[in-house]
């Protein structure tokens, strides 16, 4: 299961991802009906659901995650791009991704192709904070590599207040990301000359089996790896295509392929 199963024009009439949210005081009624507050904390709610998303301070910013995407889709608009989105909540809706591919492809060798990828994490848990990563979409095989474990940079803060003035502030950032683009690829080509060793493909797998959860992934890919002599591109496309492709949810999809990025590009990113 991918994020890119259902691609659409724009996910910000998607009312699953962009839920209204409330801020209220957390407290809780005594015997007699008497309501008393619990120290400064309050809980962000779903307005849909009524359901408890996260417990923050009390100053914490709501920013909501309608607002983000106004700000991606209105600085991606300004920039006359053509896109398709996606995007999915988990953890009861405390944090949400969503991606962008853009309409701007890449050859790395005749044939295959990457356009670049935006991708924006909104958090409603006070822990993480909302960013813009570059990532790369392969169109020969639908696989999505976004920006975890790879150097490819991106923008950790969201401006916000007017709507106009956070696009005004974004575009450079998005724009940056994306005129780099075609040089951040050109490694992917440079892996597309060169043999996977095998003493290449041994380590990286046993550096796949350090990540937590990693076992039965890890062999799956290295299983392919193992069908026959391969390039370094294509045993890096093995990995995408498998987090991709064969993973049951999308989170899952989107760890095992920020691990094999990492994995790829600590080993081969002077290549």
């Amino acid at each position: 299961m991918t994020l890119t199963n259902e691609l659409q024009k724009s996910i910000l009439s998607d009312k699953d991802l962009c839920f209204p949210v409330s801020q209220l005081p957390i407290g809780y009624l005594d015997q007699d009906k008497q309501w008393h507050r619990i120290g400064n904390k309050y809980a962000i709610v779903n307005q849909k659901t009524g359901e408890t998303v996260s417990v923050v301070s009390h100053d914490y910013e709501v920013v909501p995650n309608e607002m983000i995407l106004k700000i991606i889709e209105g600085s991606l608009m300004a920039l006359r791009l053509k896109f398709k989105s996606a995007g999915v909540v988990f953890r009861g809706g405390a944090k949400f991704r969503g991606i962008y591919i853009i309409d701007n492809p890449v050859e790395i060798i005749a044939g295959d192709t990457l356009s670049p990828v935006i991708q924006v994490e909104c958090s409603y848990d006070a822990v993480s904070k909302n960013r813009i990563l570059l990532g790369a979409y392969r169109h020969v095989c639908l696989n999505l590599c976004v920006s975890g474990g790879t150097d490819w940079g991106g923008v950790s803060a969201i401006h916000r207040g007017n709507i106009n003035d956070a696009i005004a502030q974004t575009v450079p950032g998005i724009l940056d990301m994306l005129e780099s683009f075609p040089k951040k690829t050109k490694i992917f080509s440079r892996w597309a000359t060169e043999e996977l060793q095998d003493s290449d493909r041994d380590a990286m797998y046993k550096h796949l089996l350090e990540f937590t959860g990693m076992k039965k992934h890890a062999l799956a890919i290295y299983d392919k790896w193992m069908t026959g002599p391969r390039t370094i591109w294509e045993a890096y496309n093995d990995g995408t295509y498998y987090g991709s492709h064969n993973c049951r949810t999308v989170l899952t999809s989107m760890k095992v392929n920020e691990i094999v990025n990492k994995t790829f590009f600590s080993r081969f990113a002077n290549n």
